[in-house]
């Protein structure tokens, strides 16, 4: 069962850090506002309110309302209107949807009075959410389209992002579809660009499943897909879970029975993990009704009676009528048609109980609404009479100064009192400017310092890069060139005799003879393409450029290239792949992989042994494996080689040299085009090269 899922603006309302939600911090915040005062006792208030409202729903509430009760008494009024915005998602949470509403209308009023658009924005973001879940869908929008005017003319870009995809969410609701994708993708798009990846995988999940609607099925796939990849590598465990039930119910559409099991019952562990009750019933729906085509009956019946366990726990009647539904359905499939008329009749009269239900819910959120502005307009009409009452009482304390007038010595002692009172408070202010830019002269020494350790630091790394570059660098040319004049001395000889026997030799032996200068140009070749391709590393100046081919025809070169150099060392080559084992990644780069990983294996085999070639389609991607029997890599090697660094060659069993590039070459390669490697290895036994790459 797919849902659409919506966003709320952040409400973080301040520039201060919000540390990790432990016990630890909420009990110094608490020890800390016992000494506090005035507004950094309101700063203190918004930190608790914040920490508690994701662990303590008592705890957030109690200090939301102390914060509200306190910021309208110290007559602040950003921090008021902050303050009834943050109680409100208090009794969102609780949840008391009535208090909510109540609140926000307050935020918005006086909001809107002292010019604080960003908290406005805020509101009625929240407030067109209330209404869309009252089904309130022109008012909602609404709303929420008065919000994206506002965080618009902020230039709040990723307020922005989120007014997008809540507009989108609405008409989405509504099934205008058409008018939704756009807002989806301009939404898309502002998250990618602010680098919020939670909000682009909800994103994709709700287009995704316009295009399942539609039965556009490859590109909802590829929607699903991009957002369990996304939550999948921040560790988002509640939309992971959506995205992988998603998924799991689209191959179900394409009868891919096999894989939606494999989806579902990964979501249904997540949903556990989370104790999301609601979620797994939803998920056992799922498994029950794939159960059913699968025609595995009492599998099927088993996750029903499970997920109306949790329906029940999760107070969620619409989920129970879809049960019974299913109940039904199941129960005419089996011929059991007593049964499934009494489940059919359980859902038609839940069905109209649920009705029943939301209308009475209707009427009294008409009601409540209606209470709330008449008594925020009473609060407002008493505000402004105590203000009238306020003047009066001014007015008359001056008619009773002026009438005092004639004493002149309480003036005159007023006035001294006020003197020293004024120099008092100038002392106090001149001492508190003091310790301040004392204060900030301390945080901008430690600034200083700082930034001076983190220099010191990135110079100490540069000159052990260096040290390594140099090490490596002399290194390769001690190697390279022993190992390019030995081929090149090689060729000479062959040449030199060639020339001088030229007109005594027949067509058998001439072919000997080119077939021997050949096979001293392959290592040699070899060698250059390596030192090519690894200065171009060096130098940042190689860019993957993807494309779609298949990795069978790479093996399948890489092994007509070393045909020769394994007949020379009597090591045969067996090769065997799985269909479509296409991938899409730089084909350079991956030929040279190959290359690099199978040239390394015939290198270390002796002579009457064999290499293994073999290429396994898995769920992520195909999977390239390599074997050997040479004599193994050590683990400390293996470790390197991982870590992408430049290793010391051994002499090969026929006395080959290297200089420890390819390797190298085969770790940075992978990396640039989203693929792994692992090796297996052990010391005369062989070794074994896998890697695997995303589809």
């Amino acid at each position: 069962m797919r849902k659409i899922i919506p966003v709320t603006l952040f409400l973080f309302l301040f520039s201060f850090p919000i540390l990790s939600k432990t016990p630890g911090r909420i009990d110094s915040l608490a020890k800390v506002l016992r000494t506090q005062k005035d507004t950094f006792r309101l700063h203190t208030l918004i930190k608790l309110s914040q920490e508690y409202l994701p662990v303590n729903i008592d705890s957030a509430l109690f200090y939301a309302r102390m914060l509200v009760r306190e910021a309208e008494q110290s007559g602040i009024e950003k921090r008021t209107c902050e303050a009834y915005l943050i109680v409100g998602s208090a009794f969102h949470r609780f949840p008391d949807l009535d208090s909510d509403f109540f609140y926000k209308r307050k935020a918005v009023t006086l909001g809107e009075k002292i010019g604080y658009r960003k908290m406005v924005a805020k509101a009625y973001n929240d407030l067109g959410l209330y209404e869309k879940e009252r089904s309130n869908y022109k008012e909602a929008l609404e709303l929420i389209i008065r919000s994206a005017e506002i965080v618009e003319e902020l230039k709040d870009e990723k307020s922005l992002g989120v007014s997008y995809m809540n507009i989108a969410y609405i008409m989405h609701s509504q099934q205008e579809e058409d008018q939704a994708i756009p807002y989806y993708r301009k939404a898309l798009a502002i998250f990618k660009k602010t680098k919020k990846p939670d909000n682009c995988a909800s994103v994709l999940l709700n287009l995704g499943s316009i295009y399942d609607d539609r039965k556009q099925y490859d590109t909802a796939m590829t929607m699903y897909s991009e957002a369990f990849r996304i939550c999948d590598s921040i560790g988002n465990k509640a939309v992971k879970s959506q995205a992988m039930v998603n998924i799991g119910v689209l191959n179900r559409h394409l009868g891919k029975y096999d894989v939606a099991v494999k989806w579902l019952e990964g979501a249904l562990v997540l949903k556990r993990e989370m104790k999301d009750i609601d979620g797994i019933s939803v998920a056992l729906l799922d498994m029950a009704q794939l159960s059913r085509l699968r025609k595995q009956y009492a599998q099927a019946e088993k996750y029903l009676a499970e997920s109306e366990t949790a329906a029940f726990e999760a107070r969620v009647p619409e989920q129970r009528r879809d049960i019974y539904g299913e109940y039904a359905a199941l129960y005419t499939e089996q011929g059991r048609f007593a049964d499934a008329l009494k489940y059919m009749t359980k859902q038609t009269t839940l069905k109209d109980s649920i009705m029943s239900a939301e209308k009475q819910k209707a009427l009294t959120e008409m009601k409540t609404k209606y209470d709330s502005e008449k008594k925020e307009r009473e609060n407002i009409l008493l505000r402004q009479e105590a203000q009238v009452n306020q003047q009066k009482a001014q007015v008359n304390q001056l008619l009773l100064e002026q009438e005092q007038s004639h004493k002149y010595m309480l003036y005159a002692g007023i006035a001294a009192l006020a003197l020293l009172l004024s120099l008092a408070f100038y002392a106090y202010y001149q001492d508190r400017k003091s310790n301040r830019l004392l204060t900030e002269k301390n945080e901008q020494v430690n600034r200083y310092n700082r930034t001076l350790k983190e220099l010191n630091t990135r110079l100490i790394e540069s000159e052990d890069q260096l040290t390594q570059l140099n090490n490596t660098k002399d290194r390769l040319f001690s190697v390279v060139s022993h190992d390019i004049s030995n081929p090149v001395k090689a060729m000479a000889n062959y040449n030199q005799a060639l020339l001088a026997q030229l007109d005594k030799l027949d067509r058998e032996q001439l072919a000997e003879a080119v077939k021997k200068i050949n096979q001293s140009i392959q290592p040699l070749q070899g060698l250059v393409d390596n030192l090519l391709h690894w200065s171009m590393v060096q130098k940042k100046g190689l860019q993957p450029k993807p494309e779609k081919f298949d990795l069978a025809e790479l093996a399948e070169e890489a092994i007509r290239l070393y045909d020769s150099y394994a007949a020379q060392k009597n090591v045969s080559v067996r090769f065997d792949s799985e269909k479509n084992s296409s991938i899409t990644a730089d084909k350079n780069m991956v030929r040279l992989v190959i290359r690099n990983i199978l040239g390394n294996a015939l290198k270390y085999s002796p002579p009457g042994s064999s290499v293994e070639i073999s290429i396994v389609n898995h769920t992520t991607g195909p999977v390239l494996r390599v074997r050997d029997k040479g004599k193994g890599i050590s683990p400390g090697k293996i470790k390197q080689i991982l870590a992408g660094e430049v290793v010391t060659s051994e002499s090969g069993t026929a006395h080959e040299t290297g200089t420890g590039l390819g390797l190298t070459l085969v770790s940075e390669y992978l990396r640039m085009n989203r693929g792994e490697m692992k090796i297996e290895s052990a010391e005369a036994t062989g070794t074994v090269f896998e890697i695997s790459f995303q589809t």
